[in-house]
């Protein structure tokens, strides 16, 4: 596949509290970049019971300033087992449907669904019963995951990734020596 052009250009929103400068932000980003994700939900397990916290995303701001709107899952480790109908995918799918549900009530248009899954490397197999639960209850959405890219030469990537419509490629930088500045 070959591109040209510029690459479009969004920006993450992953505020837990909707502050003045929040929607603030949304507003500069309208006008600077394709579009915006936002932070719909964490998820953290701590051992079976799940810690769900839902940032309160001012729906009203959304609808009125993001053109391009995307929502994000974030769920934390988890060392699974991995089923497609145990309790820890029941929440996952009850937390992607109640966003999903949120986003149609105020009639915001979620072009993209991220699933951020903090997955150790040798658990991708299990990773990917999750994304085959999940693929139809996004749809008609599309539905992108984030990776580490240690993950590109694992031979279950692939299957991974086929089962959505793309991914995001996370990479950081850290300093190597005190004397730089890092980002991520």
């Amino acid at each position: 596949m070959n591109v040209s052009g510029p690459l479009p250009q969004r920006g993450y929103i992953w505020q837990r509290e909707w502050t003045p400068a929040v929607i603030d932000s949304l507003r500069r980003a309208k006008q600077r970049m394709n579009g915006v994700v936002l932070l719909g939900a964490e998820i953290r397990f701590v051992g079976k019971n799940p810690e769900i916290v839902k940032p309160s995303i001012d729906w009203e701001a959304v609808h009125r300033e993001a053109q391009q709107c995307s929502l994000a899952l974030r769920v934390a480790s988890f060392a699974g087992p991995f089923r497609a109908d145990d309790a820890p995918a029941r929440v996952i799918i009850d937390v992607t449907k109640q966003l999903l549900d949120d986003a149609r009530t105020h009639d915001v248009k979620i072009e993209e669904f991220q699933f951020d899954f903090d997955c150790a490397q040798k658990k991708l197999a299990g990773y990917h019963t999750w994304l085959s639960t999940l693929r139809p209850i996004v749809r008609p959405i599309g539905f992108v995951i984030t990776v580490l890219p240690a993950w590109l030469d694992e031979p279950e990537f692939l299957s991974l990734v086929r089962e959505t419509d793309g991914y995001v490629l996370q990479v950081n930088w850290v300093p190597v020596s005190g004397g730089g500045r890092g980002a991520s």
